[in-house]
């Protein structure tokens, strides 16, 4: 088919992707460098893996660039797009390979390709985040299709599409597909160039296709760019679009193109052959176009749909913002209505492009429209809620005051009980009054849970206010989910960039050291300022001696200043340039300075200078290895000159990096040390045969920060290219698997371990510091609040808390939730968990294997579900509900009554021993391999995990107040946690509140006025 016998009914596509056609390939701009590139990845490598933010244009990419171009390859390879994740993807991927290639299904993917020939298959797997969400882990069929794949020598390449926040899955693969990392690219947001071709060549082609001569303002194009740009669109609760802080917006491309059909079809109804900014303008602007797509399509319902609608949307999205698909009869049990109900509202919706329909063996299932759509569903789903019960209370009100009404007619009539009625209207009236109030709570409410992502102190506040108007479980549960959600436990604003925030060895002291020439000491327990020193000039470095006693600051003046803990200055000494870092050596009487051309070494007390080590280029830093021995100076050059302390004077032995050092960290034996460069590797150094053991190569940017766990088992490096990587160990090196930390959007410019090296904080320009598990590379928690550059983070000496300075001028204390262990060891081991177990009613559950037997008053019944052995049961208090522990790495919690399965406590590792109910039948703790979940009984919500064990975990219970959780290990320690969410609503509004003290936030005025406060 010719280009002009194609039919283009408008050159944009709205939040429909790109398909896999001729008209959309022609309609198809913006992403060309990005489809040679993963072209030419697909053709040379055997596996690729395409990563990128949700709602990016991955599928458009693959489907309307990356898939035709490979069709029009000379050679006529075979091209399958797959994302058909639902029922049995090992089967269906085999049936997509025959039906593209031509030839009869295959029983395995080794006889499709084995009947396809010699033509080459490339195997786009599409979506493929939607693998795990319905398939569990041991499902091996389509992971072994996989590597069979791309480990075989048979004419098959793979590329491997997901989402971002589902990169760390990928590690079920590892096993079976050792290079799986190898080849890995990631697919951002357009800028603005791309996004302008996005804009006009469409247009132009539409032009030529239809022989039209519409145009596009300049102005529009612009103006379309910046009001889709990331951060300028809030959709609402889970929604896309980080705050841009003064760089370059990416494009959101789904908006774009939603924004731009719109116009298309606004100007086309009103005859224009122009688009104009006139006409944006009109629509309200890009954002407000964006915001009402959703609105309107709502709009269209009934009011009876719009409650179906809400309920609706609860399945099809999770509270994390995840979109999920649903046969119509599962939605319908699930929302409680009749199918017949439920169906043309889902039609509708699907009309609309709200909703989606998907084919599957199963039957068609229904799915939200486009990622972009989730944050605005569970916004809307917010608002609208709260409007009904808005609706309800005014309708409530509106007959009480129609009472009233009848009641003073009456007391005209019948003024010999005047008196009487009127005290009974005043107290109508006021709690009309009171009602009005508890609407209020609940509008507090709303807004709380909106705004928790985007601002989680000021849903904290609005949580606890709410808190204090209505006591209801509706509002304990949403000050529950803010403080769960709040990380900032303190924050100093010191007004100028901080340059240095560090922790003393002992956890007693913590500094905060700005550019203005002021050290602010610390508390490390109440957080309280302790002293300030003034150094009197801009600082660039400051530090604490190995035994915490002393602290030395770096200034621009080329001074050195030594001081005590309490205040006194010890010595000043003159570098005689401006002064880059200061470190103490491992007793503390050695001070290491470097600035200009040189490092010096100085005594803390007595004589001064010890020895000046001169460099040809300017010395960036100095260091001290862990024992003393030796000083290594890093320069502006590719060298590592390391000299020994006791022999100062000529360098003892000289690194050679090959290329500009931009990094170096000792190993804690003193006997490696790990070297970054600018040519984007680190080298892994032995200091005892001085040559390299390990080359750490796979950044695309060079390394901006490097560091050792404190055992040395893991080395950490950070990159300009936006990740971090975490590299394993094994007798000083390197070992082939390497962990990716992904999630920043901007350089990473500093990592660290926590003090057990479970865990690494990065921090980066993107005015956030990240926490991930050094051994999966999950993401634990975003520390995100700061309006600048964060330039450094560290654990704790407990690991209870991460310190990050910031160029915005403020240093702030979080809780990662990483370590949650509070009070000391306990000696009170809970009770062994049970396989069989009977409630109070006398119902009895007894694990047979992988299922469970349940005999009692509604007779017997067999729960089945778990994929693996069960190892624990337990009743709630009241026996309605029943939980089980299994060793296929799940906790299943079960409606008693009906047999059903309830909720699925999925987060563990390994096989989960142990469950329980809380005395009071609210929580339920699991205990997994060496953490235990915390998880919401009624929703099935995960609210934390409890770190701390060493070894094996053997059980788990809560005390009877239901406040506190004892675990027992395998080596025989018993550890007890305070759990400070499990209490009463009235000790939650005093959480809050102290949260809310210590780092300063209050409601504005502007607040006020805005919620009604």
């Amino acid at each position: 088919m010719s280009e002009t016998e194609l039919t283009v009914a408008g050159p944009y596509k709205g939040l429909a992707p790109f398909g896999d056609s001729e008209l959309d390939g022609l309609l198809f701009f913006g992403r060309e460098r990005e489809r040679e590139i993963v072209v030419a990845n697909l053709i040379a490598a055997r596996l690729t893996v395409l990563y990128g933010p949700s709602g990016v244009g991955k599928s458009s990419l693959l489907r309307a660039g990356v898939a035709r171009s490979l069709r029009d390859l000379p050679e006529q390879p075979v091209v399958v797009v797959f994302s058909s994740w639902t029922e049995n993807p090992a089967a269906a991927l085999v049936a997509a390979v025959c039906e593209e290639a031509g030839v009869p299904v295959a029983p395995t993917l080794r006889e499709a390709v084995a009947a396809v020939g010699d033509r080459d298959i490339y195997l786009i797997l599409d979506q493929a985040e939607e693998y795990f969400l319905y398939h569990a882990a041991g499902e091996r069929a389509f992971e072994d299709a996989l590597a069979l794949a791309v480990t075989e020598p048979l004419r098959v390449n793979v590329l491997l599409s997901l989402r971002e926040d589902a990169l760390a899955k990928l590690d079920r693969f590892k096993g079976r597909i050792p290079n799986l990392f190898g080849n890995f690219l990631r697919l951002d947001r357009l800028d603005r160039e791309a996004g302008r071709a996005a804009i006009v060549r469409p247009v132009d082609r539409w032009n030529q296709l239809e022989g039209s001569h519409v145009e596009v303002e300049p102005a529009l194009v612009e103006s379309v760019l910046t009001g889709v740009g990331t951060g300028k669109i809030e959709p609402g609760v889970g929604g896309v679009g980080a705050e841009a802080n003064g760089r370059p917006a990416g494009i959101e491309a789904p908006y774009l193109q939603l924004v731009m059909q719109r116009l298309w079809e606004v100007e086309l109804a009103n005859g224009s052959d122009r688009l104009s900014e006139e006409t944006l303008e009109s629509l309200g602007g890009a954002e407000r176009i964006v915001a009402e797509h959703l609105e309107r399509a709502v709009d269209e319902l009934e009011p009876v749909q719009k409650d179906i609608a809400a309920e609706l949307s609860r399945f099809l999205v999770t509270p994390s913002g995840a979109k999920i698909a649903h046969s119509l009869s599962d939605l319908a049990g699930y929302a409680g209505v009749q199918e017949s109900d439920l169906e043309p509202v889902a039609t509708e919706l699907a009309e609309r492009r709200i909703l989606r329909t998907v084919e599957t063996d199963g039957g068609v299932r229904y799915e939200i429209f486009h990622d972009v759509l989730t944050g605005a569903v569970l916004g809307w789903r917010t608002r609208y809620q709260a409007e009904r019960a808005l609706e309800r209370e005014r309708a409530i009100g509106r007959k009480r005051h129609r009472r009233l009404g009848y009641v003073a007619v009456a007391a005209l009539v019948a003024a010999g009980v005047m008196a009487t009625l009127t005290v009974w209207a005043v107290t109508e009236r006021r709690y009309a009054r009171a009602k009005t109030i508890l609407v209020h709570a609940r509008e507090l409410d709303a807004t709380a849970l909106s705004r928790r992502q985007l601002d989680p102190e000021l849903s904290l506040l609005l949580a606890a206010q709410a808190a204090r108007i209505d006591p209801t479980p509706q509002a304990e549960d949403v000050l529950r989910d803010a403080l769960r959600t709040s990380r900032l436990r303190w924050i100093v604003h010191t007004g100028h960039p901080v340059v240095a925030a560090r922790y003393d060895l002992s956890g007693r002291r913590f500094l905060v050291a700005s550019a203005d020439g002021k050290v602010r000491l610390y508390d490390g327990a109440s957080h309280k300022l302790l002293r300030t020193l003034d150094h009197g000039a801009a600082i660039r470095d400051a530090d604490f001696s190995l035994d915490g006693k002393l602290v030395a600051t770096a200034g621009t003046d080329g001074v050195a200043r030594i001081w005590t803990v309490d205040g006194a200055l010890v010595r000043a000494v003159h570098h005689g340039a401006p002064i880059e870092t200061v470190s103490f050596d491992l007793t503390g009487s050695l001070l290491a300075t470097a600035g200009g051309h040189a490092a010096k070494l100085w005594r803390v007390r007595g004589r001064g200078l010890v020895a000046e080590l001169r460099t040809p280029k300017p010395v960036t830093a100095a260091l001290f290895s862990p024992y003393g021995k030796y000083v290594a100076v890093i320069a502006r050059d590719r060298l590592v000159r390391l000299f020994q302390v006791a022999k100062v004077g000529r360098p003892a032995h000289v690194l050679d990096q090959g290329t500009l050092v931009t990094a170096a960290a000792f190993g804690p034996d003193g006997r490696t040390m790990v070297v970054g460069g600018r040519n984007r590797a680190a080298t892994l150094w032995n200091l005892r045969t001085w040559r390299p053991e390990a080359e750490l190569t796979g950044h695309v940017g060079r390394i901006r920060a490097v560091a050792f766990s404190p055992h040395g088992e893991r080395v950490a490096t950070s990159s300009q290219d936006g990740t971090a990587r975490v590299w394993k160990l094994h007798g000083g090196v390197a070992a082939g698997d390497v962990v990716q930390l992904r999630g920043h959007s901007n350089p990473v410019v500093d990592v660290n371990f926590s003090p057990d090296g479970q865990f690494v904080v990065t921090s980066s320009s993107d005015d956030t510091a990240q926490v991930f598990s050094a051994d999966k590379g999950a993401l634990r928690s975003i520390l995100a609040g700061d309006t600048d550059t964060v330039r450094s983070g560290v654990f704790s000496p407990d690991g209870r808390f991460v310190l990050t300075g910031s160029d915005d001028g403020t240093a702030r204390l979080w809780d990662p939730g990483t370590a949650v262990e509070l009070t000391p060891t306990s000696d009170q081991a809970p009770a062994s968990p049970v396989t069989s177990a009977v409630s109070r009613d006398g119902t009895r559950a007894t694990a047979r294997g992988n299922d469970v037997v349940l005999t009692g008053k509604h007779g017997t019944m067999l729960l089945r579900g778990h994929r693996d052995r069960v190892l624990a049961v337990a009743f709630n208090p009241d026996g309605t509900r029943l939980v089980t522990a299994s060793r296929d790495h799940e906790a299943r919690i079960w409606n008693v009554a009906t047999g059903s399965s309830l909720h699925r406590l999925r987060t563990h590792y390994g096989a989960v021993v142990d469950a329980r109910f809380s005395p009071d039948g609210r929580w339920v703790v699991t205990a997994g391999p060496q953490t235990a979940g915390l998880w919401a009984a009624s929703s099935g919500l995960l609210l934390g995990l409890l770190r701390g064990p060493t070894t094996p975990l053997t059980a788990a219970a809560f005390e009877p107040d239901s406040t506190a959780i004892v675990t027992s290990e395998r080596n025989g320690v018993v550890r007890r946690y305070a759990c400070d969410v499990c209490g009463s609503i009235q000790r939650l509004v005093a959480l809050a509140d102290a949260r809310l003290e210590a780092t300063g936030r209050r409601l504005t005025a502007a607040d006020r006025r805005r919620y009604g406060l």
